[in-house]
């Protein structure tokens, strides 16, 4: 049934204190926050958004793959082959569109025009609604198991694992893509071993030192490819089951110094878990969990982005879902700045459009990784 809110009252009658609603749509969506978080939306010195502008109607990612295969060692007298080798190849992932309208009616705000002074206003709660309603939606979009084809955003944990696959990690070790002959953005997983993620099913107990260990071999080092520090997963996206069992082993080999009773503090958990260097970021979704296991995704956000096409109308200076903290993907606002709205000429109502074009765009595959049986 409908909540019962008249909100004509409550603007004009009863905001004599704080104007600020408690968010029920508050969740914990770590797949957006990690993005933020980790770099893989990338923000300038002046705390503006690096933006791509333009590109048509693609994402366009320039990758090597191949060697120079010219190089060798040789005796001082063979010939040096002169193969020309191309090595290049561009990335091309078809850009999505997210859109939404903020609508007020003129005769509300007449009604609390005489109150302004105490009621901050209708608008304020309905940029409170649109903001904390923009980054749930991306991150069901994001997370997904089978995203549409044609108008949505390309998911971190595609379910497919054959054909046109729209999606980043697969369920499936690099051996096994390699004979499934899916295709992610036009390039063949089968064909090219760096278009294929990293993967495995193995029940992985991170409270024991050997689940820990065999996670990183078995996942996590696969990414680095020998590459060693500066070159490995930064994010890692996961259950709340991940986070709980980490910080358990952790705390478990915890030890301390005792202060005096005035100062002495204790805390219980662990304000940031890292398992090496990736950042662990819980995310609440069913889609990160496998039946009483939960599933950790190993990102490096330098071979995967969010990519955001500028839009040409206006955009509030800062992230646009402040009230859960994640500072992630803003808003183009078709016309003007936040207070400006366009009447439909038809009706008493005033609509603002915002919007944004974006999607995840990988520069490799082979740099990222999913374990799915985690304990």
């Amino acid at each position: 049934m409908a909540v019962p809110f008249d909100r004509i009252t409550s603007e004009a009658l009863e905001n004599f204190g704080n104007k600020k609603a408690y968010d029920n749509l508050a969740a914990k969506d770590g797949i957006v926050r990690a993005f933020g978080m980790g770099g893989g939306i990338k923000v300038a010195n002046n705390d503006e958004l690096e933006l791509v502008v333009g590109g048509a109607s693609n994402f366009v990612e320039r990758t090597l793959y191949g060697q120079n295969t010219n190089i060798a060692h040789r005796s001082k007298t063979t010939e040096i082959t002169v193969t020309d080798d191309e090595g290049y190849t561009l990335i091309k992932v078809p850009q999505r569109i997210i859109d939404g309208a903020i609508v007020y009616n003129q005769i509300e705000r007449d009604q609390v025009a005489g109150n302004w002074a105490i009621a901050p206003g209708i608008l304020e709660d309905k940029f409170d609604q649109f903001n904390s309603s923009w980054v749930q939606v991306i991150a069901t979009a994001l997370r997904q198991a089978t995203p549409n084809a044609t108008l949505d955003p390309f998911t971190l944990l595609p379910g497919g694992t054959t054909g046109t696959v729209n999606g980043i990690l697969i369920a499936r070790t690099p051996a096994q893509q390699a004979t499934d002959a899916a295709t992610t953005a036009g390039i063949s997983r089968g064909d090219n071993s760096w278009w294929r993620n990293q993967y495995s099913n193995t029940s992985y107990a991170l409270q024991t030192v050997a689940g820990q260990a065999n996670l990183y071999t078995d996942v996590y080092a696969p990414c680095m490819r020998g590459m060693g520090v500066g070159w490995e997963p930064n994010i890692a996206v996961c259950a709340n089951i991940t986070i709980g069992s980490l910080g358990a082993t952790i705390t478990n080999n915890s030890r301390g110094t005792y202060q005096d009773a005035k100062s002495a503090k204790q805390q219980i958990g662990r304000d940031n878990l890292m398992f090496y260097n990736a950042i662990l970021v819980p995310d609440s979704s069913s889609r990160f969990l496998n039946g009483t296991a939960g599933k950790i995704a190993f990102i490096n956000t330098n071979a995967l982005k969010l990519k955001v096409l500028k839009g040409q109308g206006n955009s509030l200076k800062g992230m646009m879902d402040e009230n859960n903290g994640m500072g992630s993907l803003p808003i183009f606002w078709k016309e003007g700045g936040e207070g400006s709205f366009v009447n439909d000429p038809k009706t008493l109502l005033w609509i603002k459009l915002g919007y944004l074009t974006y999607n995840l765009v990988p520069r490799s595959l082979q740099d990222h990784g999913l374990a799915d049986n985690v304990t």
